[in-house]
């Protein structure tokens, strides 16, 4: 319908946004969704942040997921949950200034254990091929095939050689572009850790008063244990792996309130 709202849970990836989702499933006059047709604009969205197509091209692209998306829901609001988005934000929030915001924030070792083990992303192969054809097309030297739209290759680069150091800094700039670009706009938007959300009933409160959503015991305790899991096991960092991310890392963490210095903590499953 004409007048559904438009909603968005912005994150660094392994911080729940596809367990908000979840939760949500069955709400009344909301359409939640998790990364909803991401693999029609993920290869735009790298292709963006790399600087390889404008501003206006991925704007149409974005129009043309969530034009139609609000246009033919027949939910209240229309929320959509990914950190996919992050690599276009700025032209999120341009292209739809009055719709909500979430930044959902967690302690980023534990998102960056989560990536290293848990997920195959960053990997150092797809990762070199792809500095690859950006630089073939940089410098005009040679001409390098579009690497396939296989998820493999379509993240965010850096020019950190390890794959641990290139998942750390993703997690830090994940998180800087949202508060720049979300945050600190004009949009209406808030933030929340994940670490309250599941300790603080009130801090879930405000997420769903925030969404327009009435507060249920049922989410409450559907946040009581981990979702989204691919590998039950809590992975605690080495040192090396704590000297990087801190390096990388620790100016981001202590803005969103985190203690560099405290030891990272367990998860239960």
């Amino acid at each position: 319908m004409n007048n559904t709202n438009l909603a968005f849970i912005l994150g660094s990836g392994r911080c729940g946004t596809k367990a908000l989702v979840k939760m949500l499933a069955g709400t009344p006059d909301l359409e939640a969704h998790h990364e909803y047709v991401r693999y029609y604009y993920q290869k735009e969205a790298v292709l963006y942040f790399e600087g390889l197509i404008s501003c206006e091209e991925m704007c149409v692209r974005l129009a043309s997921i969530y034009d139609g998306a609000t246009y033919y829901s027949e939910a209240k609001t229309f929320l959509d949950s990914s950190h996919k988005l992050v690599w276009c934000a700025d032209v999120l929030q341009k292209t739809y200034p009055k719709a909500k915001y979430v930044h959902l924030i967690r302690d980023g070792r534990k998102v960056a254990s989560s990536f290293y083990n848990k997920l195959n992303i960053h990997q150092d192969k797809a990762t070199k091929e792809f500095r690859e054809y950006k630089a073939s097309i940089k410098w005009e030297t040679y001409n390098l095939p579009m690497p396939p739209p296989s998820e493999k290759y379509w993240w965010p680069t850096t020019e950190y050689n390890t794959r641990w150091e290139r998942i750390c800094w993703y997690w830090a700039t994940m998180n800087d572009i949202i508060e720049r670009f979300v945050v600190k706009s004009d949009s209406e938007s808030i933030q929340i850790r994940l670490e309250d959300l599941t300790t603080n009933i009130n801090e879930l409160k405000r997420f769903l008063d925030f969404v327009e959503v009435p507060f249920r015991a049922s989410y409450w305790d559907a946040l009581q244990r981990p979702d989204h899991v691919y590998v039950p096991i809590n992975y605690s960092l080495s040192s090396w792996q704590r000297e990087k991310f801190n390096e990388i890392a620790t100016s981001t963490m202590e803005r969103l309130g985190y203690n560099i210095n405290e030891d990272e903590y367990n998860v239960k499953y």
